[in-house]
């Protein structure tokens, strides 16, 4: 969480790091809806416009990348079908062997929470996360009381141990942002010591740290969250269908706590979640519509997971940064206590991040006959994320094109090039579409046999590399650490 005293300064940096594109008043692109064929979509309000997060509009631009989400819980259904491709290293710190046990894996937090950020997209079933490629680690930390109807988590003597456990497996497994499905007022100083050391480490600049952690705040009004209320977390708060805070409708009370540790809010009444049902004979999954500010942290996190796709070397701050200079102001104008700096805005998130344009593959080497193509891949953002510029005048490059999750650009050669036209590898020059971005992008072309008897370098067959991100001049310099989607000096944890 950017504590209020630090939020003018680190938001006053980001704006000069960024003095060639301020976030504040980038221009917003206009672009239409892209809608994937989940039958239950239209029942996902939370999804769309009004007092939604605008995820539906921000999928034109990019539906997700291949990063990982570490939800730390008490219980998944890992058989659920619109979940069961999401899922990665699951772990149950509760249990010795930290083997799933089937009598207490399967409540609905956890399930549901990892629903509403990454239920599979596109499938004909069910319902949409987010961000439709991102996987889901879950991570058994807590039990939950259930004879008191309330689910509330249970602290234990080792409950502090066992979230700082997960937080150390969820990194060293290659996760890029931590949900907290919980929070508990209860923690002892000892608990809350513990678990702020491990958060400060793991997103420390110099030891490389890059974990996103967000948490939600519950609703007990008169107590402090926790680990909401810790630094370096980001504190979820929820809104209703009409955009009040979370509360009863037919007495207006409000039930959300207000504090300094708010520092986004969410859609968390009527989400529709996956859900176990108990109460059917056999049990059966299914889904149910969801109430509370732990569901609201989906959102945030599947809105964090966008704003990574257009840019992986973001560090923790500057996603936070992004998500509340672009979030919707609620209640009283500017940052508040009740909603903090309002309501997460995955459009205006993802058109004011700067963008990293990755096009694969860095070279290519077409064979000298007319008609030979290649295909340009851009695995991160959609078709309406970037444009061609030039191309030498004797290849075509047709318009970026869609797929399901990413986007395609087809090359052709449409004459073979001269010896004189190749007297090296003739550049076809792209760029992002989005207000602000790094360098334009440059695909190296050769045509294989071309002055074959020169000294022209014999084209090296063609690969796909690691892009390097561009480097802005010193007075435009972000904190940049090297890692692309969960990776680390070239170091992928899977």
């Amino acid at each position: 969480m950017l504590r209020r005293l630090l939020w003018p300064a680190l938001a006053a940096l980001l704006l000069l790091s960024l003095a060639a594109g301020n976030l504040l008043s980038a221009p917003r692109l206009s672009v239409p809806t892209r809608l994937p064929n989940d039958p239950r979509l239209s029942e996902q309000w939370g999804l769309g416009g009004g007092f939604g997060i605008h995820a539906t509009d921000a999928w034109t631009l990019t539906t997700g990348a291949d990063i990982t989400i570490a939800v730390l819980d008490s219980g998944f259904d890992l058989a659920h079908p619109d979940l069961v491709d999401r899922w990665e290293s699951p772990y149950n710190f509760l249990e010795e062997d930290g083997v799933p046990a089937a009598n207490n894996w399967t409540d609905n937090y956890g399930t549901a929470i990892a629903g509403i950020i990454a239920a599979t997209a596109d499938n004909a079933q069910g319902i949409s996360g987010v961000t439709w490629r991102t996987r889901i680690m879950p991570l058994r930390v807590v039990n939950r009381e259930f004879r008191d109807g309330t689910g509330a988590p249970l602290r234990l003597s080792q409950t502090a141990r066992f979230i700082v456990d997960g937080l150390n497996y969820a990194v060293q497994h290659g996760a890029r942002i931590v949900v907290f499905g919980f929070n508990m007022p209860n923690f002892s100083e000892s608990d809350r010591d513990q678990i702020q050391r491990a958060i400060q480490r793991l997103q420390d600049p110099l030891n490389d740290g890059y974990l996103v952690v967000i948490a939600p705040v519950g609703e007990r009004p008169t107590l402090t969250p926790y680990p909401a209320a810790l630094n370096g977390v980001i504190g979820v708060t929820g809104v209703m269908t009409d955009g009040l805070a979370l509360g009863i409708r037919s007495t207006g009370q409000t039930i959300v706590p207000r504090g300094p540790f708010v520092d986004l809010a969410a859609p968390a009444e009527s989400i529709l979640a996956p859900y176990w049902d108990f109460d059917s004979n056999p049990p059966q999954q299914g889904y149910r519509a969801q109430l509370g500010t732990e569901f609201a942290t989906g959102f945030v996190a599947g809105a964090a997971a966008l704003v990574l796709s257009m840019n992986p070397n973001l560090p923790p701050s500057q996603v936070e940064t992004i998500l509340r200079t672009s979030a919707t102001d609620l209640g009283d104008p500017g940052p508040d206590d009740l909603y903090g700096a309002g309501l997460v805005n995955a459009l205006a998130a993802v058109q004011g991040t700067r963008h990293y344009l990755s096009v694969q593959p860095n070279s290519l080497s077409l064979p000298p006959m007319v008609g030979a193509t290649a295909t340009l891949t851009n695995p991160y953002t959609l078709a309406a994320s970037w444009r061609v510029l030039s191309a030498p005048e004797w290849l075509s490059v047709a318009t970026p094109t869609d797929s399901v999750s990413f986007s395609t650009a087809r090359v052709t050669l449409q004459r073979v090039p001269t010896c004189a036209e190749m007297t090296a590898a003739q550049p076809i020059l792209l760029a992002s579409t989005l207000p602000t971005s790094f360098s334009d992008r440059e695909i190296a072309v050769q045509v294989a046999g071309v002055c074959a008897s020169s000294t022209t370098p014999t084209p090296q067959p063609t690969r796909t590399a690691t892009p390097v991100v561009a480097t802005p001049p010193p007075s435009q310099q972000l904190f940049l650490p090297h890692i692309v989607h969960g990776c680390k000096n070239g170091i992928c944890p899977r």
